[in-house]
């Protein structure tokens, strides 16, 4: 019965697994898309930009 459940989530593991491997792999082939690119650079720096602000605000209220 142990087995069972064993090989059970072995498979779910391993299928698990070459689903990770295809998202992956399409993530590599969009990554070498310039325009991905550039959406990612503004994505971040308008995250970071959030962050940033978040910070400054949380330090004023622990500050005050």
């Amino acid at each position: 019965m142990i087995y069972g459940k064993l090989y059970k989530l072995g498979s779910s593991l391993k299928d698990a697994s070459l689903e990770i491997a295809l998202i992956l792999e399409r993530l590599v082939f969009l990554l070498q898309s310039k325009k991905l690119k550039m959406i990612l650079k503004y994505w971040i720096r308008e995250y970071n930009k959030y962050i940033k602000k978040y910070a400054k605000n949380l330090i004023g209220i622990l500050i005050n």
